[in-house]
Parts: structure tokens; C-alpha cells; sequence
């Protein structure tokens, strides 16, 4: 649950450390949570989209990250976060406290996304295909730009009714290469071979 927010504003201009944010977060305390109005949003310029059921805490969500630049310095366009009661697909790039383990938390290889021959993303970004919210069911598809040349579209499609979800991934490009699409879970998992 959200807290509704309203704005202190008053002379924020005699503090001039304050930043846009400061002045978008700060919250009225005494005033009661409502949800929002919307339980879906995609945000291109953010290169972010969420996909929810409700705002429960037992209510299903989906988020994708599509960044148009280089966030926070992790490695991970089409990373996805999924949880249906528990977590389901994790972000597992969290900065360690040595360089190597930092390394190793901002690589693509620490997300829930594809990775071409165990190499880092060159370029963090994608863009918006199309996002539809149809009620029951929701269709979200991006195109990723992360190596140079390998032309790569993620879509997943949610069906809310039955709690499912759908990731198909398109990947095409020149010469042999090893795709790996990486999914970490919540708790132990068991390793495929095809």
C-alpha cells in the first residue's frame, strides 16, 4: 500500500540541496494509505514495466527492466523479477564487498536474463514493442540492444486467471555462439540439460 502523498513545497528554494526527489518524497505521514488507481505501468524512458494483479501482498507481479542506458551500472537489460506469493525469479545482482564480488553483482551473468557466451551486455538498452493490459490478461514485448551482433526480442504474456506466465525470447544473429538464458529461483534449483 501506498501512503497518498502532498507536497510540502514551502520554500524549497532556500534549501538549495533539495532535488527534484526531495520534493517527490516527502510524504505526509498522517495521512491514510489508499492504493493506487493502477495496478499495471510501463515507464520507456525509465525502461522499466510492472505488471501486477493487485497490491495485496499476496498478489502476483512481474517486473522487466529494458533500461535505455546504463542503470545503476548493472549489466542486465531484459532482466526479470517474478513473484506469486513468494519470489519466484530474483534479482540476484546485489554488490558484494570486494571488487570482485561487485564485478560479479553488476554482470549479466548474476541476472535473471540471456547472456551471450558468458559475456557482459556491451550496451544497456532496449525499447518498448508493445504493452497491452487487457484485464485477464496482459502482453508485454521489448527489443533488447546488448551485443553488437545478435538482434534479441523479449515477450511475455500473463494469463491472471490461471497464474501464468509465458516468456518467449527471439534471438538472431551471425556466427556460433552460446545463448544462455538465466532464471534464478528462490531457494535450490535443479540444472536442465537440453
Amino acid at each position: 500500500m501506498f501512503r497518498s502523498t502532498q507536497l510540502q513545497l514551502r520554500q524549497i528554494s532556500t534549501f538549495p540541496a533539495y532535488t527534484f526527489f526531495h520534493q517527490l518524497a516527502w510524504v505526509d505521514s498522517t495521512l491514510a494509505s489508499q492504493s493506487p488507481s493502477f495496478t499495471s505501468a510501463v515507464l520507456p524512458d525509465g525502461g522499466v514495466a510492472v505488471l501486477r494483479s493487485g497490491w495485496a501482498p499476496d498478489d502476483q507481479y512481474m517486473l522487466m527492466e529494458f533500461t535505455p542506458s546504463l542503470h545503476h551500472t548493472h549489466y542486465h537489460s531484459g532482466a526479470v523479477v517474478l513473484y506469486d506469493r513468494l519470489p519466484w525469479l530474483i534479482d540476484n545482482g546485489y554488490p558484494g564487498s570486494s571488487e570482485e564480488e561487485n564485478s560479479r553483482g553488476v554482470s549479466t551473468v548474476d541476472h535473471s536474463t540471456i547472456s551471450l557466451d558468458d559475456h557482459n551486455h556491451y550496451y544497456a538498452g532496449g525499447e518498448l514493442i508493445q504493452f497491452s493490459d487487457l484485464g485477464s490478461t496482459s502482453y508485454l514485448s521489448v527489443m533488447l540492444h546488448t551485443y553488437p551482433y545478435l538482434d534479441l526480442s523479449r515477450t511475455v504474456l500473463w494469463i491472471k486467471s490461471l497464474r501464468q506466465w509465458l516468456d518467449l525470447d527471439h534471438a538472431a544473429g551471425q556466427g556460433a555462439h552460446d545463448l544462455a538464458i538465466r532464471w534464478y529461483v528462490q531457494g535450490s534449483a535443479t540444472r536442465l540439460s537440453p
